[in-house]
C-alpha cells in the first residue's frame, strides 16, 4: 500500500476500498449498525488492515523481535477500550440543557394508549 498523498478524500477513498474488498455490498452491511456500533466497526478494520500491514513487515524483514513485541511497539490503537461513564452531575446538567429546547413530559401527562392528554 503506498504512501497518502495528504489529499483529504484519501481516507474516503482507502475507507471504501478496505470496505469493498472484504464485503460484498457495504452499504447494507453498515445499515445494520447504530452510528457509534459503525464507527467502532471501521475503526476495526482499519485495525485489522493495520495487523494484516504489520504480519507482512514482520514475516519478510529480519526482525529480532517476535511479533507480538513487534506489533505492540508498531501498532496505533485506534479504537478505545473502555466505554466513558458519565457522571451523576454531568448527566444532571445536560438534562437541564436540553430541558430549555424541549419540555419532558410528565407521568400523569400521559395516557396508557401512548398518546399526551
Amino acid at each position: 500500500m503506498g504512501r497518502s498523498s495528504g489529499n483529504w478524500r484519501d481516507g474516503e477513498h482507502i475507507l471504501r476500498d478496505r470496505l469493498f474488498r472484504r464485503y460484498g455490498d457495504p452499504v447494507k452491511l453498515l445499515s445494520t449498525y447504530t452510528l457509534p456500533d459503525a464507527v467502532d466497526f471501521v475503526l476495526f478494520i482499519f485495525e485489522q488492515d493495520q495487523d494484516d500491514i504489520l504480519w507482512d513487515i514482520w514475516l519478510h524483514k529480519e526482525i529480532k523481535l517476535d511479533y507480538a513485541a513487534y506489533k505492540k511497539a508498531h501498532s496505533l490503537k485506534l479504537r478505545k477500550s473502555t466505554i466513558m461513564k458519565t457522571s451523576a452531575v454531568d448527566e444532571q446538567e445536560t438534562i437541564a440543557w436540553a430541558t430549555q429546547f424541549i419540555k419532558p413530559i410528565e407521568e400523569k401527562e400521559v395516557n396508557h394508549n401512548g398518546g399526551s392528554i
